[in-house]
């Protein structure tokens, strides 16, 4: 027998209203549950892409300050742009993402859509980026690189997209995570400021100017000798040509010898000059800085007079013949000193007017004698320096500085 109840039939309706709305609400809740949790994925995915063009970036910027930029020769520069590929590279395989090492392409006709692509910067913080010609063979205008960017991609059409959980509710299956980092060479030095431990400064000043026996004339302008070369592999020099001049260095050790001598020394502070050959050893701290407000700087109008001494002690004296330890100990061990440039010394006040900053191994030193100057020779070469203080650093977007060609501080602009 049938009933026919109205209370009956209305819970039977209310249940078949019900059942689809719960339906929708779950479908509802679950699509915000996955683009929550999507959201918090590919953000995760994204910041693990970033590290690794991060990374790229900053090893490819490294490789880019090379002595190969001070020979001029263009037939160097595409090699020089592929160590730089191949660290970039490297350095994003080194990052994982998702468990994979994370793919960064070459690009060897510098696309400016590919991976990796090379350009040069007017400054750190000018927005005029433009990328030099591909490697396939040597372009002058290569030699002025000083930027690279890394565009990361996590992308569908490459078929390496992250997957999406729940993907059904947002139309597909994998996401497109992309990152941008860039680095460039900062070469507007404007001095250095220790902050973890001395920096690597020598307190002998190399003459500038336009001298015959000054860093522009002997070094770049080539009028110097080219009679050696280093070699990265040994840490040392052998004997022929490698396209970078060499600046003979001459200290007088008596006053007639100061007309040819184109070397000084400073006194920061001391002018002991047992301290000078420790600092020569070990490097420069805050605290012999201290005068200088803990750090050298130039200052806008470009030099700084710093304490110091251009003749004496005598060749033989156990001063100078500790120096020449030093400075052979140096060269045997292949490593660079950051050296000031001097404009000119002032006899009445005695001091040093410091002019700018330049990087050079040790080649050679001659053994010292009495009646005979300090002797000897620097190559240049690049060095990055991240205790350096530069235009940028203390004038950021007005910064107008960025011509060091030897000293540069590595700066991540994106």
């Amino acid at each position: 027998m049938r009933l026919n109840s109205p209370i009956l039939e209305c819970r039977l309706s209310r249940r078949a209203t019900i059942a689809p709305l719960l339906l929708m609400s779950m479908g509802v809740y679950l699509a915000i549950f996955a683009v929550a949790v999507n959201r918090f994925w590919l953000w995760s995915v994204r910041e693990d892409v970033k590290l690794a063009t991060d990374a790229g970036a900053l090893a490819a910027a490294a490789a880019l300050a090379d002595d190969d930029l001070l020979r001029g020769d263009p037939a160097n520069y595409p090699a020089l742009l592929e160590r730089a590929s191949n660290r970039a590279r490297a350095l994003g395989a080194a990052n994982p993402v998702r468990g994979e090492p994370f793919p960064i392409w070459d690009n060897p006709d510098n696309d400016s859509r590919g991976d990796i692509v090379f350009g040069k910067l007017t400054r750190p913080r000018s927005n005029d980026f433009v990328p030099v010609p591909g490697r396939s063979s040597g372009d002058a205008s290569q030699g002025q690189t000083n930027t690279v960017v890394i565009s990361g991609r996590l992308t569908r059409t490459r078929g390496n997209a992250p997957g999406l959980i729940l993907g059904i509710f947002a139309g597909h299956t994998a996401a497109d995570v992309q990152a941008v980092s860039a680095a460039t060479l900062d070469r507007g030095v404007r001095g250095f400021r220790p902050r973890f431990g001395a920096i690597p400064l020598a307190p002998i000043a190399l003459r500038s100017g336009a001298a015959a026996n000054s860093w522009e004339s002997l070094v770049e302008n080539h009028t110097g000798p080219d009679a050696a070369t280093y070699v990265r592999s040994s840490h040392g020099f052998t004997s022929g040509p490698d396209g970078i001049a060499e600046f003979p260095a001459v200290y007088a050790t008596v006053d007639d010898q100061v007309p040819l001598a184109n070397v000084a020394f400073l006194f920061l502070p001391s002018p002991d000059l047992a301290d000078l050959n420790l600092q020569l050893q070990a490097g420069v701290t805050a605290d012999q800085l201290a005068l200088y407000g803990g750090s050298m700087i130039l200052p806008v109008a470009g030099t700084l007079d710093i304490a110091g001494q251009q003749v004496g002690p005598a060749g033989d004296d156990p001063a100078i013949e500790a120096l020449v330890e030093t400075l052979t100990l140096l060269k045997d061990k292949g490593e660079p000193r950051i050296w000031p440039l001097y404009q000119s010394f002032d006899v009445g006040t005695g001091s040093v007017r410091v002019s700018g900053f330049v990087a050079a191994r040790v080649v050679n030193v001659a053994p010292p004698a009495s009646g005979i100057p300090l002797q000897f020779t620097l190559q240049a070469t690049v060095v990055t320096a991240p205790m350096a203080l530069t235009d940028t650093d203390i004038r950021g977007v007005n910064a107008t500085m960025n011509d060091n060609r030897y000293i540069c501080k590595i700066r991540r602009i994106e």
